[in-house]
């Protein structure tokens, strides 16, 4: 209310503000951040692997903890792939290195299929719910619709991205209609917990791993973990045999 009020009356203020949802104000312009770019390859050498932005957020957050860390050989792949297997997301990448203090990078890799167990924790300067990765996904988690979070939890049974009509197939029930997939989709795309990816053409989605992690959980809360598993595995199974079906035919 107060920045639509501000760009009502006053019309040569300009604004930016950082959210993880739209304003809603008239004259809104939205600019999505990528998260922070990480190496393609897997093992880069220490001098190729800081010049990529997460790289160089890990090691600027070591820093302030440990003024003596560099990426070496020795340690540049587990630096890589703590980097890669938080997608790149800046607040989760400065808690894992805040966990350097008692872990070396090799050891918090080894421990991110428990991401909430590492990533925890707090400076004791940073709002509540940018303490811990758990109580960010939490605050946006509360905003949805019983239903959005219903479509969040099931989708975590996707471990490699999704379509519209692959998230249809294995979530939709009597509980979460087929017609409501859509709007309830770009629920969570707006409170940033699905991504959307257009680089192939047509949009494909995917959780990032900490959020996935973050909704299997809640999957299990419900015990709908066999169920969704079983829907995911019977709709991949019609999609081989289709496809399988299709290509002797058009042979």
């Amino acid at each position: 209310k107060v920045i639509g009020s501000l760009l009502r009356d006053c019309p040569n203020v300009r604004l930016i503000a950082t959210s993880r949802e739209h304003l809603g104000v008239i004259g809104e312009r939205v600019y999505r951040l990528p998260p922070l770019d990480v190496p393609a390859r897997r093992r880069p050498t220490p001098e190729e692997a800081i010049r990529y932005a997460a790289i160089e957020l890990f090691v600027d957050r070591v820093r302030a903890v440990d003024a003596h860390f560099t990426v070496t050989n020795d340690n540049v792949g587990a630096v890589v792939d703590i980097c890669r297997r938080l997608d790149g997301l800046p607040l989760a990448i400065e808690l894992a290195a805040a966990r350097c203090v008692v872990l070396s990078p090799k050891q918090i890799s080894e421990r991110l299929d428990h991401v909430f167990e590492v990533l925890s924790g707090s400076d004791g300067t940073s709002i509540g719910r940018h303490q811990t990765m758990r109580a960010v996904i939490d605050w946006s988690y509360e905003l949805l619709s019983l239903q959005a979070r219903l479509l969040f939890d099931r989708l975590a049974i996707f471990t490699g991205g999704f379509t519209l009509e692959s998230a249809s197939e294995v979530c939709a029930d009597d509980a979460l209609p087929r017609a409501d997939i859509l709007q309830l989709l770009a629920a969570l795309i707006t409170q940033s917990l699905v991504m959307v990816d257009f680089d192939r053409g047509d949009a494909r989605y995917h959780l990032l791993e900490a959020t996935r992690q973050y909704a299997m959980e809640k999957l299990g809360d419900r015990g709908e973990r066999q169920t969704m598993s079983r829907r995911h595995a019977l709709a991949f199974l019609y999609i081989g045999q289709r496809l399988d079906r299709d290509w002797y035919e058009a042979g």
